[in-house]
């Protein structure tokens, strides 16, 4: 039950996060802030959602000036590089994670 709640909600938090970001509208032309916070987000997928999750950055990136996410596509094993990273005391700020039933 708690499994099944916590995709749902996961769900619905991507939904608007789409949503959101896509309503986005901005300008490529205009100056990067040099003071914007510099946030590294690492996620997994497919080609596809690859490009989703680029223009989803791009589009964050021109409306919040202050905020810049670098975005870390992972197409490997993506355990892996999130243990070394924890290891190495390196992990990104943003990252996706899953839960998984024994």
């Amino acid at each position: 039950m708690l499994k099944r709640r916590l995709r749902t909600w996961m769900a619905l938090v991507m939904t608007a996060m789409l949503t959101g970001l896509t309503a986005c509208s901005g300008n490529a032309g205009e100056p990067v802030n040099p003071n914007a916070v510099e946030l590294k987000f690492m996620y997994w997928g497919s080609n596809d959602e690859k490009q989703a999750m680029e223009k989803m950055i791009q589009s964050f990136n021109a409306s919040h000036p202050n905020i810049r996410v670098k975005g870390e596509h992972v197409p490997g094993d993506y355990t892996t590089k999130i243990n070394t990273l924890m290891a190495a005391n390196q992990l990104p700020d943003i990252a996706y994670l899953a839960i998984r039933s024994r």
